[in-house]
């Protein structure tokens, strides 16, 4: 059960970091003028996703989860982005 509980938990802190890459990578693309608007489109579905993993708690991650200003600026981002192109 050990090793279940550790690899749950490293599996946990895994997705924490890939959410939070994710939440990156989008602002990036929210923010430049070389990401295309087919990008921009996958980021927002990604970033949704994660925010609906959060409602679920299947995701707990303080800096993704409870800081509700950041993912909201990189979803505003990324919609005018694709509205603008």
């Amino acid at each position: 059960k050990t090793t279940t509980a550790t690899a749950l938990a490293s599996h946990a802190i895994d997705a924490e970091d890939e959410a939070m890459m994710m939440m990156m990578r989008a602002n990036n693309c929210a923010n430049s003028d070389t990401c295309s608007i087919e990008e921009a489109e996958k980021y927002l579905n990604e970033i949704l996703h994660i925010q609906s993993s959060c409602a679920s708690g299947t995701l707990s991650s303080d800096l993704v989860c409870d800081d509700v200003n950041f993912p909201s600026e990189v979803i505003a981002g990324l919609r005018d982005k694709i509205q603008n192109q």
